[in-house]
C-alpha cells in the first residue's frame, strides 16, 4: 500500500458504512423554463379564468401513470372557444399511497381562482376521461387569483420559478388580449407563418 493512500482508508471505510442509512434522492430531470405572459397566449389554444370546482388524480387504463383532472367552472375564456365549465388535464397526483410527482409542476385547490394556459396536445398514454386541454408549462401556465387585502383589487400570482411576480388581473388580462391582437395581426400582415 502506497503511504499517502493509508489517511483516506478510514474516510472509504466510513462513507462504505453510512451508505445504506441514506436512501438515494429520486432523480429529478425537470427543468422549468420562466415564459412570459405573451409567449404562452401564443402556444396556448385556450386561456381561461375561472374557479376550481374539482381536483381529481386517476391511474390511467394501463395503470402506466397518473394524472390529475381540474375541473373549472364560471369560466371566462379570454383565448379559445367553450362552455364556462371545463377539465383539464396534466402529469401527476396521489392515487392512494401512489405519488406520480413531477417538479415545476403547480397544485390546483377546490375553490381556488386561476388563469390557466391550455393547449390541445395528444397522449400517448390514454386517459380516463375526455378534457379540454393540457396545461402548458408547468408553474407557468397556471397563475392564482386574489384579493389584495391592502388595495382590494384582484391579483394574479404567477409561480413558475424565476418568474415569481404579481400584478392586478387586469393588467395580466390586458396584456393576453394584447398578445392574441398583435399575432393576429401578424398573421394579417403575413409575419406570423
Amino acid at each position: 500500500m502506497h503511504p499517502r493512500s493509508a489517511p483516506f482508508i478510514p474516510v472509504l471505510l466510513a462513507a462504505a458504512l453510512a451508505a445504506p442509512l441514506c436512501p438515494p434522492e429520486p432523480a429529478r430531470a425537470t427543468t422549468v423554463v420562466p415564459l412570459a405572459v405573451e409567449d404562452l397566449t401564443q402556444l396556448a389554444s385556450d386561456v381561461v379564468l375561472g374557479t376550481v370546482t374539482r381536483v381529481t388524480s386517476e391511474r390511467s387504463p394501463d395503470r402506466s401513470q397518473i394524472f390529475t383532472y381540474v375541473t373549472l367552472s364560471d369560466s371566462r375564456r379570454l383565448k379559445g372557444e367553450g362552455g364556462t365549465e371545463l377539465t383539464f388535464v396534466l402529469w401527476g397526483g396521489r392515487v392512494g399511497d401512489d405519488i406520480l410527482r413531477v417538479d415545476g409542476s403547480p397544485g390546483f385547490s377546490p375553490g381556488e381562482q386561476v388563469v390557466v394556459f391550455l393547449g390541445r396536445l395528444m397522449s400517448r398514454t390514454p386517459l380516463t376521461r375526455d378534457v379540454d386541454g393540457w396545461l402548458l408549462g408547468l408553474a407557468n401556465g397556471k397563475w392564482s387569483v386574489a384579493r389584495d387585502p391592502a388595495t382590494g383589487r384582484l391579483t394574479a400570482r404567477s409561480g413558475a420559478p424565476g418568474r415569481e411576480r404579481a400584478l392586478p388581473l387586469a393588467d395580466l388580462t390586458n396584456r393576453i388580449t394584447n398578445a392574441i391582437r398583435d399575432a393576429e395581426s401578424n398573421l394579417i400582415r403575413g409575419e406570423g407563418r
